[in-house]
């Protein structure tokens, strides 16, 4: 039941951070981002399951890591 009710609490929170970023210049990006993070919160809640869904935003989500951090530390040394 306190998972239920944490991935309602994520869904919720992750449609409002897709609202906030309506007006942002690369809201073509984090949209998607927060509306998939939303909707496996969502499918969730009713016992809908889907590994690979899960494991592959997961390597989406790393490799979109690795390479912002690596922009940032090429324009702190360079």
């Amino acid at each position: 039941m306190a998972l239920i009710i944490l991935n309602i609490i994520f869904c919720i929170a992750f449609i409002g951070f897709a609202y906030v970023n309506l007006n942002d210049k690369d809201s073509w990006l984090w949209i998607p981002i927060y509306m998939l993070a939303s909707i496996c919160c969502g499918l969730a809640v009713f016992n809908f399951y889907y590994p690979f869904i899960y494991l592959g935003a997961i390597v989406f989500y790393l490799v979109y890591a690795v390479i912002l951090f690596l922009q940032k530390m090429a324009f702190a040394i360079g």
